[in-house]
């Protein structure tokens, strides 16, 4: 249909004008809806996935299909006031993954390490292989045992890594108390596992700097007996909110943690 003319010359001027503000309009409205096409089509570009755009989800970053997570040294992981559960970061010192469990962090790791738990308990000192080491239970078995009373020493003196095994049977075989403290290391059947024993002096001592400093195992700030024999009617123990490492009669009364080799 065309558009109709009229006679009068000043009727017709305004039906010009008017064709040409309603062709002006519709040439507008084209273009906003041109300009409103275009900008959905660049928005959905940009909100698909693209491999070079990173995405911030929390602490964890996304780029492609890998994830990288928050990387932190020792003294930055060790600043954190308070740790969520399950929280995961690289550990840029030891330069590989660790999560905290809600007591302390642990690694991510092929061998065996300090923490790890492992064996019916954690682990507290591995051998140069990363393959075999000590393993202490996870609570205490007695918190006033006494070492044992004997009419003569029964030859339990190695204070050494490796000697709290012979000390504790070498103190079985003297004794059926079970209440002293090697026996009830030597009796105990936890976690699947019977091979128990009470550590010698340098074993206590490894379980406090290793765990006990670490706040790992929910040690107590109390006495700790070892195996390991000082002369008749004395042997070695271990203050745990010091760290000191003292002779004491064998029936005064302190705290048994087992341990186990693996």
């Amino acid at each position: 249909m065309g558009l109709i003319l009229p006679k009068n010359k000043k009727m017709f001027k305004l039906s010009q004008k008017l064709n040409f503000n309603f062709i002006l309009v519709g040439f507008l409205l084209f273009l906003t809806m041109m300009e409103t096409n275009l900008y959905a089509q660049t928005n959905k570009i940009k909100n698909q996935s693209d491999p070079n755009q990173n995405i911030s989800v929390k602490d964890l970053t996304i780029s492609g299909q890998n994830a990288k997570l928050p990387s932190m040294t020792n003294v930055q992981r060790d600043s954190l006031i308070k740790p969520e559960d399950g929280m995961v970061i690289f550990n840029a010192t030891l330069k590989r993954p660790q999560y905290y469990d809600g007591e302390a962090w642990f690694s991510f790791h092929n061998d065996h390490y300090i923490g790890e738990r492992f064996g019916g308990g954690i682990v507290f000192f591995v051998d140069n292989t990363g393959k075999h080491g000590l393993i202490s239970s996870d609570m205490d078995q007695s918190s006033d045992a006494k070492w044992g009373f004997f009419e003569e020493q029964v030859g339990a003196n190695n204070k050494t890594v490796g000697g709290g095994k012979s000390n504790t049977e070498k103190i079985a075989l003297a004794s059926k108390d079970n209440q002293i403290a090697s026996r009830i290391c030597s009796e105990l059947n936890l976690n699947g596992y019977d091979d128990w024993f009470l550590p010698s002096m340098d074993e206590l001592n490894l379980i406090y700097t290793n765990l006990k400093e670490l706040k790992i195992g929910k040690l107590s700030d109390a006495l700790y007996w070892s195996s390991s024999e000082t002369d008749f009617n004395n042997a070695w123990l271990q203050d745990f909110a010091t760290g000191v490492q003292n002779e004491y009669h064998v029936n005064k009364i302190a705290r048994v943690r087992a341990i186990r080799a693996f």
